[in-house]
């Protein structure tokens, strides 16, 4: 089964002070490695997007003013040519585009234009504190955007190591399995699941109102649910009480070294949002290694691509 036929990358030209750098900087190199690596595996076709975050009054001076040649979008539309080209060489098709605006909100109506199965984006490692006050492309991302969302934090290259799947025992957490499964088959990867365990207490990471029974019959579900999915390789299983499920995911982490966190994210928007924190987001900041959110099916983008003002646009 083929997870993914079209990837959108965000990427970000910018070096230190320069909106068009001669080379990607850290950050964006990670996304563009694990994406490469990631559509050469599947056979998957990639699209790399960069946005430039300029003044109205520098946009019209850009595409105005015939005596600044070449301008930042030229240069920004042949860097991006530079790395489909390299993308080419690697075995891997690609197309690219430049445009004007914010970097989260040109993603997401690209999303909305075509149908994408994951859209990629590098990102800085940022303070919890200051990830929640600033706000980041990946926060946005996995607030707003309609299709999964790969933040990557290091490049995966073609053997991902250790992927682990936080199961919340809810709809969106059977898709984040089904997803997991195929990743893990798809880079022959060793597949860790927290499964929580809505409704008991107990010491974190070790449920005691449970039975023996109860927590064989448990593991023997996920274990039968893991095949369904397609899994071929045996999957390491632990058991979680809900009231520690992040703090279990990130010392999980942090013992086991996994290379990819997959789990679902919630639906809820506004007022919600804020009182439960959703926990992608705060495991965003807490975690060393990438991260995919996968949204419920019921998840309604609250970006309306009619209500958006039709950026300047160039392909490469």
């Amino acid at each position: 089964m083929r997870w993914f036929e079209n990837i959108l990358v965000g990427v970000d030209l910018s070096r230190r002070d320069r909106l068009v750098g001669k080379e990607l900087n850290r950050h964006a190199s990670k996304a563009y490695e694990s994406a490469v690596s990631l559509a050469r595996l599947s056979s998957a076709h990639l699209h790399f997007l960069y946005a430039l975050e300029i003044s109205m009054d520098a946009q019209r001076r850009i595409q105005t003013d015939c005596r600044l040649s070449p301008t930042i979008l030229d240069m920004a539309e042949d860097r991006v040519k530079g790395l489909v080209e390299d993308a080419f060489r690697s075995g891997v098709t690609a197309t690219g585009s430049v445009v004007f605006g914010r970097s989260w909100l040109a993603l997401i109506r690209e999303v909305l234009r075509g149908r994408y199965d994951l859209v990629m984006v590098g990102t800085r490692q940022l303070g919890t504190v200051k990830s929640v006050l600033l706000g980041s492309i990946g926060i946005q991302l996995l607030r707003k955007c309609p299709c999964p969302v790969w933040i990557s934090k290091a490049p995966i290259g073609d053997n991902l190591g250790s992927i682990l799947l936080a199961h919340d025992q809810s709809t969106t957490g059977d898709r984040a399995l089904e997803l997991a499964t195929g990743l893990a088959e798809l880079h022959h990867s060793d597949l860790h699941v927290l499964h929580s365990l809505q409704g008991y207490g107990g010491t974190p990471g070790k449920p005691e109102q449970m039975s023996v029974d109860e927590v064989v019959s448990t593991r023997e579900e996920v274990a039968l649910q893991l095949r369904a999915s397609g899994l071929t390789r045996r999957a390491k299983v632990q058991l979680v009480t809900d009231s520690s499920f992040c703090t279990a995911i990130s010392d999980h982490i942090e013992y086991h070294g996994n290379d990819l966190l997959v789990l679902g994210t919630s639906a809820c928007e506004g007022i919600s949002r804020i009182i439960r924190r959703e926990r992608s987001e705060r495991l965003l900041s807490r975690v060393p290694c990438s991260l995919i959110a996968v949204k419920p099916s019921n998840f309604i983008c609250p970006i309306r691509l009619e209500e958006l003002e039709d950026p300047a646009r160039g392909a490469a």
